[in-house]
Order: C-alpha cells, then sequence, then structure tokens
C-alpha cells in the first residue's frame, strides 16, 4: 500500500512461508491483486527446501487461495534434486505435481 504502483508486485515463496510457519490462507487475504509471481518449493518448518511433497508447505491451501485470489501466474519451480533422477526427469515430475495440485484445487474451490 505504500508503493501504489502497478509494477511493483510480491512473489510469493511457498517454502518460505511454511518454513516461517505462517497460515497462506490469510497471506493470499491480504496479498490479493498484488502478486507478480509465486515461487513453488517445499520446506520443512525451520529447514531447508526438499522434494515437492516432502515438507510443510500446505500446497492445497496455496493454490486454493491463490486460484481465489485469481493469480494466473507465473509459476517459478524452485525444487530440491532427488537422488537417481536427471534434469528433464525431475523437471517433468515436478511440473506434473503443480499441475495436479493446481487441478485438484480449482476443482476443490
Amino acid at each position: 500500500a505504500r508503493a501504489p504502483h502497478p509494477m511493483i508486485k510480491v512473489c510469493y515463496d511457498i517454502g518460505d512461508r511454511a518454513s516461517l510457519g505462517h497460515d497462506p490462507t490469510m497471506e493470499f487475504e491480504f496479498l490479493g491483486s498484488s502478486m507478480g509471481s509465486v515461487h513453488v518449493k517445499d520446506r520443512p518448518r525451520g529447514g531447508t527446501t526438499k522434494p515437492l511433497g516432502k515438507g510443510d508447505a500446505d500446497f492445497s491451501t496455496c493454490f486454493r487461495s491463490i486460484l481465489a485470489a485469481g493469480f494466473q501466474g507465473p509459476f517459478i519451480l524452485q525444487v530440491a534434486r532427488e537422488e537417481g533422477l536427471g534434469e528433464v526427469e525431475l523437471a517433468v515430475r515436478n511440473r506434473h505435481y503443480v499441475e495436479q495440485a493446481l487441478s485438484s484445487a480449482a476443482i476443490g474451490s
């Protein structure tokens, strides 16, 4: 509100907020149309980046709230590497994870 310029937006980091124990529902209500991008990653509370679904990020709530706010992207993935997976396989797996979570959130809305 103190910088009301249409070019100033917020990058919401799902993993960092989960690591700090923040409530995504309240944050998305507050942020609304000021979101410019969403950084998709997973972290346990107080910990470091984990593979998607292995930390404390509440993706269901986050994606429902993101959709309710009318946000359509971009989504930026920063995910932990998993042993035994190549970069392409990891990218495909993570994109699928996010697409499924978004789809489930849209159906559950």
